[in-house]
C-alpha cells in the first residue's frame, strides 16, 4: 500500500485500511440503495426512516468489518490482538 511507502505508516495498518475502505464503500452503497425499498415493503415512509437507519447500519457494519479485517490481517503478520 502507498501509505506505507509515502507516509511511513506500518505495513499491517496500511493493509487493513486499504482493504477496509473499498469494502465499506460497497456496503454503504448497497444499504443506501436497498434500505428505501425495504422501508416501502414494510409500509414505512422511506424519507423518514432510511437516513437514520442507514447511518446506524453503516456505522455498526463498518466497525465490525474494520475490526474483523484488522484481526485477520494482524494474525497474517504474526501479531495477536
Amino acid at each position: 500500500p502507498i501509505c506505507h511507502y509515502v507516509m511511513g505508516i506500518s505495513m499491517h495498518v496500511s493493509t487493513v485500511i486499504s482493504v477496509t475502505l473499498p469494502l465499506l464503500s460497497t456496503i454503504a452503497a448497497f444499504l443506501g440503495s436497498s434500505l428505501p425499498f425495504v422501508c416501502v415493503t414494510l409500509g414505512l415512509d422511506p424519507a423518514v426512516i432510511a437516513a437514520p437507519a442507514m447511518t446506524s447500519f453503516v456505522d455498526v457494519t463498518g466497525l465490525l468489518c474494520y475490526f474483523l479485517i484488522a484481526n485477520k490481517i494482524f494474525q497474517l503478520f504474526g501479531m495477536e490482538l
